[in-house]
């Protein structure tokens, strides 16, 4: 949940960044805070702030933020980030009373039996029930393209700005990604960004204009739930189901597209340009067959 080595400790335990590290920790820090503006109780976002927070030295402000995390993980009854995130705490500083107040708020949730799952209905707290990219996950990749190099300091901030206001957009129920952000913005060169993801994540690049949708593949996920999450199956090997995603880093999304589809599925990145364009052609078929008496 937390990276290695950054729960919050004594202040003569750790020193604080410096230099071209430090300037980029801020960077990081002025882009996961406007993330809570929009989402206060977004963990990834919380969970960076206390990584960011500990290594520039600022404790206070890094026990801070674990406790709202600690808060919010106890709001959503998560059970097992609970666990995850006390053996993350262990390895702190036992006497910090900071730290115990935390592990107070987490124990009695790891005493909590989880209720079990209806058959055929998701929980309202799992993957399969949220498919809206979180903010959180488009702010971490574009920020990683920033630290590849891949996208200046003024493109990254224009990115973010971008995407915080799309999330705050209640009513803009369409695609949001980085990716497309950065493609209809024009920032950075787009066959460079998606070879960098495709060596990093080991999601190979295809060209959806190559195939024929598969049917079986594309009606397992409704069209609409397609656009909003990112994602598009493009074809079915028996069991297998090979999917385009527009978010390589959204873990949550990889989850619910295997659970959602029952299918042993195998990631690929395209454009976002290709993206829409099938999303285009598959909504012209779907409307064509409509009007077939």
């Amino acid at each position: 949940m937390l990276a290695q080595g950054t729960i919050p400790m004594k202040e003569e335990q750790k020193k604080p960044a410096g230099g071209e590290r430090e300037a980029e920790l801020w960077e990081a820090i002025a882009a996961f805070e406007r993330v809570l503006e929009v989402i206060p109780d977004d963990r990834t976002a919380l969970g960076t702030l206390v990584d960011a927070y500990t290594r520039l030295g600022d404790f206070t402000r890094a026990r801070q933020y674990l406790r709202r995390l600690a808060q919010a993980i106890a709001q959503e009854q998560d059970r097992e980030a609970a666990q995850e995130l006390l053996r993350d705490l262990d390895a702190g500083d036992a006497t910090d009373p900071a730290l115990a107040e935390i592990r107070d708020l987490l124990i009695p949730l790891t005493h909590t039996e989880t209720a079990p799952a209806v058959e055929g209905k998701p929980q309202a707290s799992s993957p399969v029930a949220r498919h809206r990219p979180q903010i959180a996950n488009e702010m971490a990749l574009a920020w990683d393209l920033h630290q590849a190099g891949l996208l200046t300091a003024e493109q990254y901030s224009q990115a973010v700005q971008d995407l915080t206001d799309l999330f705050s957009n209640t009513t803009d129920q369409g695609l949001i990604s980085a990716l497309h952000v950065i493609e209809t913005r024009g920032l950075g060169r787009m066959e460079e960004i998606l070879a960098f993801l495709a060596r990093k994540t080991e999601m190979p690049f295809v060209r959806l204009s190559d195939f024929e949708p598969n049917e079986e593949a594309t009606s397992l996920i409704p069209l609409e739930t397609m656009k909003m999450a990112g994602v598009f199956p493009f074809e079915r090997l028996e069991n297998d189901l090979l999917v385009v995603v527009q978010n390589p880093y959204d873990r949550e999304l990889l989850v619910w597209v295997s659970r959602v589809t029952g299918a042993v599925c195998h990631f690929y990145l395209t454009s976002p340009q290709e993206f829409v364009a099938a999303l285009d052609r598959l909504s012209q078929k779907a409307k064509e067959a409509a009007k077939k008496p």
